[in-house]
């Protein structure tokens, strides 16, 4: 600074940037009204003999309202040091409070007594005063356990509370704490240290008083606020700075490791102060500081990167909402809180931060606040680290169902309080009125005596109304159980059971206690919970058989006599007493006598068993029954029960007989016989010992078979009767061909008696022969010869390919040899480069393996060598080259975008070259997802997030790691929801079997991919899958446990636990952290067959199946059991214990039997059959017959003499008034048949449509690109096939495109003069307009940033033409005319594509198939497309067709071919030997029922690669022929009638018919409604050189058989004469008007409106769903908001249309009308017709159309049909485009990135060099009128440049160039004409001469010339 007035010595700020400096204003004293307050580190640019290390400067205001600092000396206060002592100071911190100034600050001082060290000090000064005379100061200091923190960092002050951050270093690593000091505090501490110093009790520095004495400073009047005794006011005293050494040491409240360099804080309530902690690693740290001085840190937020991370000192909090911080060079502003990512009220009370509680009102997290607008009651709002509302005690929650206490007391451990409080309780949904004490927190309901009776867990919601008119809010859930004692059928479950019941010992049954009508009881055993008194208590006290150690307490024979002793426990019954001995064998009750001894044990009599067929042993639970009839039966708690084998079923050969069932069952080898048998059975005369050899060793399979001549072959060798041990084996060898190849035993691999591993030796010559083993033992010598050859052979390598790959690694190799399968081990190598062949098989002549490169090599060729067993093979020709990795890997999408925050969830990545480098790693931001068993593939990567500690709900961005490559994708973002939680388990008992439908119920299922059904039982885990229907409902299938060795007997249970397993989220109920589950199995049931064949009788006959073991549980309308007969149901009318009585159904078709099937849970068993006999007829005898008919004839014959006379007297009007009256009638006939169906059809639920979105058949991306931009051609269309007429593979071709392309097309000037120019001549039509705009987005698809501003510029030029009059603004971009219109929609398609498919694809999807479903409902003409069902009037089919469901089983034919659909393999096995059941309408045409059986068969398969029904015929099989069934009978056609197709109905089947599905035959006539103008064409060539080669006249038999092959070469006016449902014009019969039908569009509407509120709602809600609103469609509104701006449009109808007809109804609507364009279906007349009503309801919602009720009469029916949703509809587009507005701009850069990203993805995907050539095809037709434009606009270097780049081009393709002069671009005829214009005859001549000579040197024509002038040929 120069020219200054004065300068000043004084420092007021530091010269070095790494030390703060405190500076703050404060008010003033009487004589100033401000101060400004300063402490500066020290400078060492200070050269003075002082230093002003902190002072007070007056801050005076002039006129100009200037407020500057005043530097006089005499108006400063000081603190003056030396530099010395300056150094040794660091300002903290400093502020103004209830009239003090305070500093905080460090200091190495040391005073002259030397007690003092280094602290950390406060100062206060009098603010009233002006000056340092009364300043004080004293230390503060932290501690934490034996640490003493005294440097202080950085401070703050919040509601009168100082929060100092101090550091110490331990052990050489710094820590830092966190204290609070209450200024109270301070200032008592403060007021007692002067007090000791003015009294004299301490001097200064803590100093004897007459050492340093204290100095007078100010009285009270001075200095109101400094609270000294009133006898001291009058004196003047003061400390010097850093005096004393009396202050305050308080205790940590949070201390880390971490470097904290600022801190700030926030008072939110009494019970938490906010304190955020900024580091020197740029995170902020937030806390929560209770009132007990705890804390802990609730959230870390990183906030700067690498470079410059620290946090600056300096933080503020604005509006309690926004954190402000800094580093060195920037700022950011930070949110303090987000509440909206906590769901539930757990995650918002323990993770959301102070800022956030749990709203109750809304269930929702959010500020105080926002929660107290909405109503007004105390604790609505939960405030963080509390409580959220529980329910702390349920009395009673067990109920009886006949306790006639029902008040239920909840009590709660808070309760909201509103003002008109109001709470109920809903049982089950059923309301209860609820009563309130707040005093205790309970809340009393009263439960329905009905509701007790529904189920055995009842949910309870407790729910409270907050606001006036609102709906009730929950507030808590729990649920009580409802019990019956008499369900329990033993003692031990009854007693075990968690409810309040005995079990009565002398009547078996169980009891409530509290009954009063229980019968009396004498011998009673107690419950666990019973409240009754008597000693007997618990299952221990049951009659039952008992083992202490084992549950198998024998094992026996059959067919051996056998005496049981069972031990019982509490048998109520005397010694020697007669009991009965029950064994349960193979599902039948076997009894036997038995008598009861003195030690507590029956002696059963002798008894012999038996099993049945082939059984080897079974498992026989045991019990024992006593009383006068044995009415009582024991309790088998631990399913005690005796094994009974059959040595003989165990065992089929010696060595498994002796080696495996000899010690425990006691079984031998019979030798005479050749069985296993029991050993002391009396049948085997020899049994054989068990350490001896068996007879006849058979070696049955050794692997491999062949092996190399070097050796070294492991081979396996398995058999039966082997050697007990390895040391019985003498020898083994290969007999190959007179050598013995000896085979070296491996002992560790011999399993006793079967099998064993030996190494094979080498040869010397190719060989091959039998493996013979020798066994010796004793004197005994076996020998066992396989029965196949092994073979050595000499594996040869025939080539390797791909010959070179990456220097990474991971190519895999495919090897040719012969005999590559040999031996047992196999490596390759390329040098000493492994090519690992993990998971590959070997075949004959081909191996596969992949190239592993641990460490990366250099670029060189290798050699290949191959390993196997012994032999060592090379091949040193060709080499194998590695080269550079010039990858650069992209990503595109990943998908889901949400999961758990327990993480599980299975990531699937798309994108391009995923499968380079060596190590990969792919994070969430700092959340791993593990690729552990998961291959790369170049377009797809798979990883499964792993989260180790739970994390909070939060959205991340995904991060791929690939070797030292770093590649993010910032959007979009994957989202963390919370946990899914089980609430409920609505059934708990399934069978051992499995197979129960389970349905459960709880929160977040959505978020997950997979759950499963766990069952722990037994130690072991069993799993099934479930099915996920929506957020809060799934079903699952219970497991079956038939695996584990347990056995249950009859109404006893198996507990086992339950639990979940969703994605990585372990809820089983085994884990303490989730609710316990009750769930339990019990013994399948035992389903016997019936004995002969059942007659059907009546529709009133049951039939009664025996089927034992069913519990109390299985009811009628249980749908774990289910009967069919055939297939058709047999309603369950009764279940009984040993029953289940069913109703067979009536049907018509009689003659037939038909097969009964029962299905419980997962097993189907058929039991026997049921025949339906023909009806009786009566017949007469044939002379009364022939009398009868006789006197019908002749009374025939009079009556119709009669008749006949009386017609003839009819007039001709009375003919037509009856034609008339019978076509009125059918026309009421039909009207009420109509209005009968109409209103059944009523009660008809709509199809519910479930899809997967993943196994949607959408179009690929070129496909559907193709189909919008080409909608006559397609992928047809010759850019695509490259048929232009020219040969583009040649070098000329691919110069001249790239030159036409890069140079000219890519010049905006030149392509926008191109595009104006063009569109401009008149001939350039509409078609050719869409055309040129469908070749610019081919050509740039690589470039798409560039056509966005070629599109952009040309909208700008649009709307400023507008403005300027051409125009009307509101007609603006309305058409599709001009090139700019249609490349508009084509740019939203390209941009489009993967919204169109992943987030709106679903629902267009979903309504297509809906719309196509329920038309599909009714009858369908095939010919008009009319169908019964639709969405418009003139679609309606105006007739009523009588109609009825057929049932069809359908057969594929086995030969089947799928080749040229080229169907994927799992296709192929889904459809290779199946059979289908596929519903029909009798109307249905033949080709339409093809049509429902190949959906059936294909199901979503795309449809181009499905098998054409043209190809296919239908065949029916009877028991003497096989009928094809055709659409029309061929011979009955006639050119002057019109001939009715056939359908279905027409043959008779009967319902469950099987129809073979196969191709058609060649000489089978094909149907020409659906062929291609290709194949008809071919079909009259065929079939015109077929008659042409016969030996009649090929004219006239064609003419002759015209009738005959119309329909093979596709005549039009065939189907002109054909009709199916209806004649139409061709039909005279009575029709009623398609008014009637309109009830039909409402059943439709009603179907379909839910599919079309989806889909609505995915086009215009898109930002608040799963995905983010595409950057395009948010640069295009920004577009047209900013012209709305630029034009001062207030009129906001315009920019309401302009958005209409730029997206909504220019793309969108495009789209819904034609879902082919993005799926891969085959769209009809019927579903385009609905889809054209779904797309007028969605123009008009777009339009502001309003449907009024008032108006409803003028519209049509179709809009009539949806007018009263236009409004509703109209609301949402209003909305999307607010939202859309009020959302932040994108930028022009980063618009230009997902341009390019979204160019890179689609690189190579169209062939831009076509597109280009067809340009240029375009430009060579308007090449005269383009360059007249171009000399025009440009100056003569720009055109000469066009000039020169369009002559190379044309010189590349060989066309002539344009004539060119100086001041623009002619051709020659032009300059001709402007010579003869300009000069005289004679000098016109003179040129002429010499343009002669020169275009006769070049062979040129020379041009016409006349005495006028020089005109070209084709001017003349």
């Amino acid at each position: 600074m120069t020219n200054l007035s004065q300068t000043s010595k004084y420092w007021v700020s530091s010269t070095d940037i790494r030390e703060n400096v405190i500076a703050f204003i404060g008010p003033g004293s009487r004589k100033y009204d401000r101060l400004f307050y300063y402490f500066i580190p020290f400078n060492e640019e200070v050269s003075e003999d002082m230093f002003y290390l902190g002072g007070v400067r007056t801050l005076e205001s002039s006129n100009n309202f200037k407020t500057y600092l005043k530097l006089e000396e005499e108006d400063a206060s000081k603190i003056e040091v030396s530099p010395n002592i300056a150094k040794n100071f660091r300002a903290v911190n400093g502020f103004i409070h209830e009239g003090f100034a305070y500093f905080q600050y460090f200091s190495k001082l040391k005073p002259p007594s030397g007690t003092l060290g280094t602290a950390s000090r406060i100062g206060r000064m009098c603010a009233s005063t002006y000056g340092f005379d009364g300043w004080v100061d004293m230390p503060l200091s932290c501690k934490s356990g034996k640490t003493t923190y005294n440097e202080i960092q950085a401070s703050t002050l919040v509601n009168g509370v100082l929060y100092n951050v101090y550091s110490s270093v331990q052990n050489g690593k710094p820590t830092f704490s966190l204290c609070s000091f209450k200024l109270e505090d301070v200032n008592k501490q403060l007021i007692r240290n002067l007090e000791d110093c003015i009294y004299g009790k301490s001097g200064r520095f803590g100093t004897p008083p007459n050492q340093f004495p204290c100095v007078q400073f100010y009285t009270q009047e001075e200095c109101p606020a400094s609270n000294i005794a009133e006898k001291v006011d009058d004196l003047r005293f003061n400390h010097l700075f850093g005096n004393s050494t009396s202050g305050l040491v308080m205790n940590a409240t949070f201390v880390d490791n971490e470097n904290i360099t600022s801190i700030v804080g926030d008072y939110i309530s009494d019970d938490c102060i906010f304190i955020a902690l900024g580091t020197a690693t740029g995170k902020i740290k937030k806390l929560c500081v209770n009132n007990k001085n705890e804390a802990s840190v609730y959230e870390e937020v990183q906030i700067f990167g690498d470079t410059n991370p620290t946090i600056h000192s300096d933080m503020i909090i604005m509006n309690s909402s926004k954190l402000l911080v800094m580093d060195k060079i920037s700022f950011k502003s930070v949110p303090l809180y987000d509440c909206s990512n906590f769901t539930n009220c757990d995650s918002c009370l323990s993770s959301a931060g102070p800022y956030c509680g749990w709203c109750i009102v809304t269930r929702e997290c959010k500020p105080s606040r926002e929660c107290s607008m909405l109503a007004d009651s105390e604790n609505q709002w939960l405030p963080f680290n509390t409580s959220c509302i529980s329910i702390l005690d349920v009395n009673p929650r067990l109920l009886t169902r006949n306790n006639p206490e029902r008040k239920i007391k909840f009590t709660f451990n808070i309760l909201p309080k509103p003002k008109n409080p109001l709470f109920g309780c809903f049982f089950d949904g059923q309301h209860a009125q609820a009563d309130i004490d707040y005093s205790s927190s309970i809340i009393t309901c009263e439960i329905k005596s009905e509701i007790l009776n529904l189920r055995k867990d009842i949910p309870v919601d407790i729910s409270g109304w907050f606001t006036k008119n609102g709906a009730p809010v929950q507030i808590a859930s729990t649920n009580v159980s409802v019990y019956d004692c008499t369900l329990f059928t033993s003692c031990s479950m009854c007693t075990s059971s968690r409810f309040n019941c005995d079990w009565c010992v002398s009547s078996s049954q169980c009891l409530y206690v509290d009954n009063p009508n229980n019968v009396i009881c004498k011998n009673r055993v107690a419950g666990l919970k019973s409240t009754t008194s008597i000693n007997q208590k618990g299952s221990g006290f049951c009659p039952a058989i008992r083992y202490e150690n084992s549950n198998d307490i024998g094992f026996y024979s059959v067919g051996i006599d056998h005496r049981l002793k069972i031990k019982v426990s509490n048998l109520p019954v005397n010694i020697n007493e007669k009991v009965k001995c029950i064994f349960i064998i193979e599902g039948k009750e076997m009894v036997i006598d038995g008598v009861v001894r003195n030690d507590d044990t029956v002696q059963c009599y002798k008894v012999k068993f038996a099993l049945s067929g082939s059984v080897g042993e079974v498992r026989t639970p045991v019990f024992v029954k006593w009383g006068s009839s044995s009415e009582h039966i024991t309790d088998n708690v631990n399913n005690v029960s005796i094994t009974i084998y059959n040595c003989s079923m165990l065992a089929n050969n010696c060595g498994d007989c002796i080696f495996d069932y000899n010690i425990k069952y006691h079984c031998v080898w019979c030798n005479s016989s050749e069985s296993c048998s029991y050993n002391h059975s009396t049948t085997c005369d020899s049994p054989l010992p068990a350490n001896t050899l068996c007879t006849r060793p058979i070696i049955q399979n050794f692997s491999p078979s062949k092996g190399p001549v070097q050796g070294g072959t492991r081979t396996k060798i398995s058999g039966i009767n082997f050697a007990q041990s390895p040391s019985a084996i003498e020898s083994i060898h290969i007999d190959a061909d007179k050598e013995n190849v000896p085979c070296l035993l491996d002992s560790s691999s011999y399993v006793r008696g079967k099998s064993f591993e030996c190494v094979v030796n080498s040869t010397s010559r190719d060989a091959s022969g039998f493996i013979i083993v020798t066994f010796v033992l004793r004197n005994q010598r076996t020998t066992a010869t396989s029965l196949r050859k092994f073979h050595f052979v000499r594996p040869i390598i025939y080539d390797f390919k791909p010959k070179m790959g990456p220097v990474g690694g991971g190519t895999l190799i495919t090897i040719k040899g012969s005999d590559l399968d040999a031996g047992t081990s196999c490596e390759v190598w390329f040098s000493s480069i492994p090519c690992n062949m993990d998971g590959q098989r070997r075949s004959f002549d081909t191996l596969h393996c992949r190239i592993i490169v641990k460490t990366p090599t250099t670029p060189k060729k290798h050699s290949l060598k191959l390993i196997i067993d012994n032999m060592n093979l090379r091949k040193p020709y060709p080499l194998f080259s590695f080269m550079a990795n010039p990858i650069r890997p992209i990503i595109y999408d990943f998908k889901p975008k949400m999961g758990p925050v327990g993480g599980g969830t299975l990531i699937t990545i798309k994108g391009s070259d995923l499968d380079a480098g060596t190590s990969c790693e792919v994070w969430f931001s700092s959340i791993p997802c593990n690729m552990d068993g998961q291959r790369r593939s170049f377009d797809t990567l798979h990883c499964r997030i792993i989260v180790k500690t739970p994390t909070t709900p939060k959205k991340h961005s995904l991060k791929l790691i690939i070797d030292n490559m770093n590649l993010r994708k910032p959007y979009p973002l994957f989202s963390f929801m919370a946990n899914p939680i089980v609430r409920e388990i609505h059934q708990e008992v399934s069978f051992i079997q499995g197979g129960q439908l389970v349905n459960v119920t709880g929160e977040g299922f959505s978020s997950i991919q997979t759950a499963l059904m766990t069952v722990k039982a037994k130690d072991r885990e069993f799993r099934a899958k479930c099915s996920i229907f929506s957020d809060t409902e799934m079903a699952c299938y219970t497991p079956s446990i038939d695996k584990i060795n347990v056995t249950i007997y009859y109404m006893n249970r198996l507990n086992v636990e339950v639990g979940f397993i969703m994605d990585a989220v372990n809820m089983a109920s085994w884990s303490t952290t989730q609710k316990d589950f009750t769930f339990y199995y019990m013994k399948n049931p035992e389903i016997y067959p019936m004995s002969g064949v059942i007659k059907y009788t009546s529709n009133s006959q049951i039939i009664v199946l025996t089927i034992i073991n069913i519990p109390p549980f299985v009811s009628s309308k249980h749908s774990y059991v289910s009967i069919k007969i055939g297939p058709y149901n047999c309603k369950i009318v009764s279940v009984t214990k040993q029953n289940i009585s069913c109703l067979p159904p009536a049907l018509k078709e009689r003659g037939k039997t038909f097969q009964i099937t029962v299905r419980i849970g997962n097993s189907f068993r058929e039991i026997g059959s049921i025949e339906y006999p023909r009806m009786p007829t009566t017949s007469l005898p044939v002379h009364t017959l022939i009398g009868i008919m006789v006197i019908f004839l002749l009374s025939f014959i009079c009556c119709t003499g009669v008749v006949w006379r009386c017609i003839q007297k009819r007039t001709k009007e009375r003919d037509q008034m009856k034609q008339k009256l019978k076509m009125l009638q059918e026309v009421e006939n039909k009207i009420y048949k109509e209005c009968q169906e109409s209103f059944a059809e009523l009660h008809l639920t709509p199809i519910n449509i479930i899809t997967d979105s993943s196994q949607l058949p959408y179009n690929d991306y070129k496909t559907y690109c193709a189909k919008i931009l080409f909608p006559l051609y397609g992928s047809s269309h010759r850019v695509f096939t490259g048929q232009l007429g020219v040969n583009t593979e040649s070098e000329q071709f691919q110069t001249g495109m790239k030159l036409f392309h890069d140079y000219l097309l890519m010049d905006p000037y030149f392509l926008l003069l191109f595009i104006r120019t063009v569109e401009a001549e008149l001939d350039f039509q509409t078609s050719q307009k869409s055309e040129l705009a469908a070749l610019l987005m081919v050509a740039f698809q690589e470039k798409l940033d560039y056509i966005t501003e070629i599109l952009f510029i040309l909208l700008t030029e649009l709307f400023g033409d507008a403005f300027d009059g051409r125009e009307k603004p509101k007609a603006l971009l309305k058409k599709t005319e001009s090139v700019l219109e249609n490349l508009l929609r084509n740019w939203l398609a390209f941009l489009l594509y993967d919204h169109a498919t992943k987030s709106v694809g679903p629902h267009l999807f979903n309504l297509y198939k809906a719309i196509k479903q329920l038309s599909e409902r009714g009858p369908v003409d095939e010919i008009t497309g009319d169908a019964k069902f639709s969405l418009t009037q003139e679609n309606i089919l105006a007739d009523y067709v009588e109609h009825g469901f057929l049932d069809l089983n359908i057969i594929l034919q086995e030969d089947w071919n799928l080749d040229r659909t080229s169907i994927a393999t799992e296709m192929e096995g889904l459809l290779s030997g199946r059979e289908y059941v596929v519903t029909v309408l009798t109307c249905d045409s033949i080709n339409q029922v093809k049509d429902k059986i190949l959906d059936v068969i294909y199901g979503n398969f795309p449809y181009s690669k499905r098998k054409n029904r043209d190809c296919t015929e239908l065949v029916y099989t009877t028991h003497t022929e096989q009928i094809v069934l055709r659409e029309e009978k061929i011979e009955g056609f006639q050119n002057d009638s019109p001939v009715k197709m056939q359908k279905i109905g027409d043959y008779n089947l009967p319902p469950g018919a099987k129809l073979t599905i196969q191709e058609r035959r060649r000489n089978l006539p094909i149907n020409s409604a659906t062929m291609t103008p290709l194949t008809k064409a071919k079909n009259r060539m065929s079939i015109a050189l077929t008659l042409s080669r016969g030996s009649i006249n090929s004219y006239q038999t064609l003419n002759e058989n015209k009738g005959r092959y119309d329909h093979l070469l596709g005549f039009d006016n065939r189907s002109e004469s054909r009709y199916h449902l209806c004649k139409g014009a061709l039909s005279a019969s009575a029709t009623p008007s398609k008014e009637v039908f309109n009830v039909r569009l409402i059943q439709m509407k009603k179907w379909t409106e839910e599919h079309i509120k989806y889909l609505f709602e995915s086009i215009l809600q898109c930002q608040y769903r799963d995905t983010s609103l595409p950057p395009c469609i948010q640069f295009l509104f920004d577009f047209l908001d900013s012209e709305a701006i630029r034009y001062k449009i207030t009129d906001k109808s315009v920019l309401h249309i302009w958005k209409n007809n730029s997206l909504l109804m220019r793309f969108w609507s495009f789209i819904i009308r034609n879902p082919n364009r993005v799926f891969d279906i085959n769209q009809t007349k019927t579903e385009e017709a609905s889809l054209r009503a779904v797309e007028q309801l969605f123009a008009d919602a777009a339009s502001a159309f309003e449907g009024r009720n008032s108006h409803l009469v003028e519209l049509s029916a179709n809009r009539m049909l949806f007018a009263q949703l236009v409004p509703f509809y109209h609301k949402w587009v209003l909305s999307f485009y607010s939202d859309v507005q009020k959302s932040d701009k994108i930028a022009n850069e980063d618009m230009k990135d997902f341009l390019k990203d979204e160019s890179m993805k689609r690189q190579g995907v169209f062939n831009n060099s076509y597109a280009t050539y067809l340009l240029f095809q375009i430009f060579k037709r308007y090449q005269e009128q383009v360059l007249v434009a171009i000399r025009r606009q440009f100056n003569n270097e720009k055109t000469h440049q066009f000039y020169v780049q369009i002559s190379k081009v044309n010189s590349c393709l060989g066309l002539e160039e344009p004539g060119y002069g100086i001041y623009g671009a002619y051709t020659s005829s032009q300059v001709l004409v402007a010579i003869r214009r300009q000069f005289n005859n004679e000098k016109t001549h003179q040129f002429y001469v010499q343009i002669s000579k020169v275009n006769s040197c070049l062979g040129l024509e020379e041009p016409g010339y006349g005495i006028y002038g020089a005109y070209t040929s084709s001017q003349v």
